[in-house]
């Protein structure tokens, strides 16, 4: 296949040259609908019937708001008719990916190849296709890619198409994942790289890779009296929460630091930590007992930790899938979801449910329609359509120290 750039929403993120494997191939998502075919089928007969003005000759207008009642998929397709249609999905598809409801990833325990995506809004589901993905374990999502883990870090774009391949082997082999581990995507500046960060809690170890690099970079903190629990990107940082109830600032030298933010009024935070990322702020969740929530928020101004008692207009949407823990806030509005709550899936089950930050029960949802998906021993996640043409940047720190060492 041909190779080309990534873009972000803007069209502004250029291609690193790497030594690492990327390829385009367009969005891998596929209708789930068994009469797809019959209605292919049913169209052809039509145009056979009828004469038709040329698609492309349709006012912009009408153009746009056709486009606006699309699904994901049909979105992206609608894309690749023409020239024209193409431009009205370019100008608009930050707005329409801002729009669009949450979809759930629901991976088999038995999957090779595929995984599926759930629409809650229009109750569509739709079918992927994953390259190399037999073997390998969903270890992150992180700026609109799956990454799979096996003794390399592979990551696909559902939407996109794009797929990267980071080679050679993560030292040493990580033979068991747990829930605290967790791999986060992003890209440095000024050199634009792509940067894995990959999280190995039972090995204490954290490892990270630039598109440029030729190795795995490994940073250990077995005789630290603290252990990592989550890795996030924020405000061109990568940041650590770690078991003493601090935020860590990874530095990408060599050999890489950890030192910990100078905030004022640090929780007592219970073992059950986990960042939720925001475009906004830097969350961090307590989930205690009898799924009640506590979420800080921290103040970069004031340098200090501040209790969030209610979200507005956004929600937590947590899931804790075979081996990994996501969590995200979001708004709601858009898609006529509900603000100020949790959103859970949890492992093996196909219902979700909606609690409020004191764990009172809201609603249960399903999510997976069908007797096929319902039936099938599955993990669920969240994946919102909305970052996949997003990419976190975070600043490279070895650039500070090749300018001073030219």
């Amino acid at each position: 296949m041909e190779k080309k750039a990534v873009e972000d929403c803007d069209g502004c993120h250029q291609q690193p040259r790497m030594p690492i494997s990327s390829v385009s191939a367009g969005t891998r998502l596929k209708s789930g609908n068994k009469n797809t075919s019959k209605q292919r089928y049913n169209k052809r007969n039509a145009r056979k019937e009828c004469t038709w003005r040329p698609w492309s000759d349709l006012p912009g207008e009408l153009l746009s708001e056709i486009a606006k009642g699309l699904s994901v998929a049909d979105y992206l397709s609608f894309g690749r008719v023409c020239r024209n249609w193409r431009s009205i999905t370019v100008s608009s598809k930050r707005e329409f990916l801002e729009s669009q409801a949450p979809l759930v990833l629901v991976i088999s325990s038995h999957a090779r190849k595929t995984c599926f995506f759930f629409d809650m809004s229009s109750q569509d589901t739709y079918r992927t296709v994953l390259p190399k993905f037999s073997g390998r374990s969903i270890v992150g999502i992180s700026s609109g890619y799956l990454i799979m883990q096996l003794s390399d870090i592979m990551l696909t774009n559902p939407i996109t198409g794009h797929t990267l391949e980071f080679p050679g082997a993560l030292q040493p082999f990580p033979d068991r994942i747990t829930m605290s581990d967790g791999c986060i995507f992003a890209s440095t500046m000024p050199h634009q790289d792509f940067l894995v960060v990959a999280l190995f809690s039972m090995h204490l170890n954290l490892q990270f890779r630039r598109s440029r690099d030729h190795q795995w970079t490994f940073y250990s903190y077995a005789g630290e009296p603290w252990e990592i629990k989550d890795i996030t990107a924020f405000g061109a940082r990568i940041y650590a929460l770690t078991s003493d109830s601090q935020i860590r600032v990874l530095s990408l030298k060599n050999p890489p630091t950890m030192e910990p933010l100078q905030l004022k009024g640090k929780p007592h935070l219970g073992s059950n930590v986990t960042f939720a990322a925001s475009d906004e702020h830097l969350v961090v969740l307590d989930l205690v007992p009898h799924r009640r929530v506590e979420v800080y928020r921290i103040d970069f101004v004031s340098s200090q930790w501040v209790k969030v008692d209610d979200l507005g207009d956004q929600s937590v949407f947590m899931s804790d899938m075979i081996h990994l823990r996501l969590a995200s806030l979001h708004t709601t509005a858009s898609w006529g979801g509900r603000r100020n709550c949790v959103y859970y899936l949890g492992p093996w089950s196909a219902k979700g449910t909606v609690f409020t930050l004191e764990g009172d029960l809201v609603e249960n949802i399903s999510v997976a329609p069908g007797d096929r998906l319902r039936s099938i021993r599955a993990s669920y996640g969240w994946y919102f359509p909305r970052d996949s043409h997003k990419m976190n940047s975070v600043w490279d720190d070895q650039f500070d120290d090749d300018l001073t060492n030219a």
